[in-house]
C-alpha cells in the first residue's frame, strides 16, 4: 500500500488517497486513527461505484465532509463511519457528474491534474483543472462546486482577486492574499504548482500561473544558478520523488 495523498479529518481522524496492489487494485480512500488504529483500512466506494465513477484523482475535507474527486469531474462525498472501532466507509453520494465540468477550450490541450481545493474563506470547494498545451503551454482553470445544482462552475477573476492557491500531488491549499500584503510575489489570482512530471530535467521545480496574465513563472528565480544546474544533472534519473508545499501550522 501507497499513501499518494493524506489529510486530516480531525486530531483523531486521518484519511488518504492510497494505491493498492490487492482487492482489485487501484487508488482508494484509507482510514486511520493515529495511535489507535493498528494499521490503514482501505475502502473502494459500496457497490463497485468506483467503476462507473472513474479513478480517484483527489480527495479534501470541506464543511467537515471527505470529499473525492474521481475520473474528470464526478464530485462526490463519503459517509464516514467513525465511533469507537475501525473507521469505515459507510456510502458514497455522488454530487456532480464528470460531463458536468465545462470541456477543454482547445482541441490539442491535455489535462494534466485535477486537484480539490477548499477556498481560503472555506465557504466554497474549488476545483482546480491544471491543462498543458503544446502551443500555450501549462495553463489552469478554476471550478466552484455547485452541489445543489449538480454542476460545475468556472470561477470569476473576481472571486480569486484575494486567493493563493497552491495544488500538487501531495497537498492542495488556498491561502488570503490580503493576509500576506496582496501585493507582488503574494498578490491574489494566482496558482502555485509543483513541476512533478519534468522535475527531471528542469531546475524548476515550483511554479506560479497568474490567472489574469494568464503566464507562468518560477517561485524562485534563483533555482536557475550553476549550483542547482549541477545538483540536477547528478540527480537526473535517480530523484523521481515528488515535490510538495509545506505549510506553518499558524497559517
Amino acid at each position: 500500500m501507497k499513501i499518494c495523498k493524506l489529510v486530516v479529518m480531525s486530531r483523531d481522524l486521518v484519511a488518504a488517497i492510497v494505491s493498492t496492489s490487492g482487492g482489485g487494485g487501484g487508488r482508494a480512500v484509507a482510514l486511520c486513527r493515529p495511535g489507535t488504529s493498528p494499521s490503514w483500512s482501505a475502502h473502494h466506494p459500496p457497490g463497485g461505484a468506483d467503476h462507473q465513477l472513474g479513478d480517484l484523482r483527489d480527495i479534501a475535507v470541506h464543511g467537515g465532509k471527505l470529499y473525492a474527486l474521481h475520473g474528470h469531474g464526478n464530485l462526490c462525498s463519503y459517509d464516514l463511519i467513525a465511533g469507537d472501532g475501525e473507521p469505515k466507509v459507510s456510502s458514497c453520494v455522488h454530487h456532480i457528474a464528470g460531463d458536468a465540468l465545462p470541456p477543454n477550450k482547445l482541441p490539442e490541450e491535455h489535462d494534466a491534474g485535477h486537484h480539490l481545493v477548499p477556498s481560503a474563506t472555506g465557504g466554497e470547494l474549488l476545483l482546480v483543472r491544471h491543462l498543458y498545451s503544446r502551443f500555450l503551454g501549462r495553463h489552469f482553470t478554476v471550478f466552484v462546486a455547485d452541489v445543489g445544482g449538480a454542476r460545475w462552475s468556472e470561477a470569476a477573476a473576481s472571486s480569486l482577486r484575494d486567493q493563493l492557491i497552491f495544488v500538487g500531488t501531495g497537498c492542495s491549499r488556498a491561502l488570503t492574499a490580503s493576509h500576506y500584503g496582496g501585493v507582488g510575489a503574494m498578490r491574489g489570482n494566482r496558482v502555485f504548482y509543483t513541476n512533478d512530471v519534468e522535475a527531471y530535467s528542469s531546475t524548476h521545480s515550483y511554479l506560479v500561473y497568474d490567472m489574469i496574465m494568464r503566464s507562468n513563472g518560477p517561485v524562485f528565480p534563483i533555482y536557475d544558478d550553476d549550483y542547482l544546474h549541477e545538483g540536477r544533472r547528478r540527480y537526473r534519473y535517480e530523484d523521481t520523488r515528488y515535490r510538495s508545499w509545506f505549510f506553518p501550522s499558524s497559517v
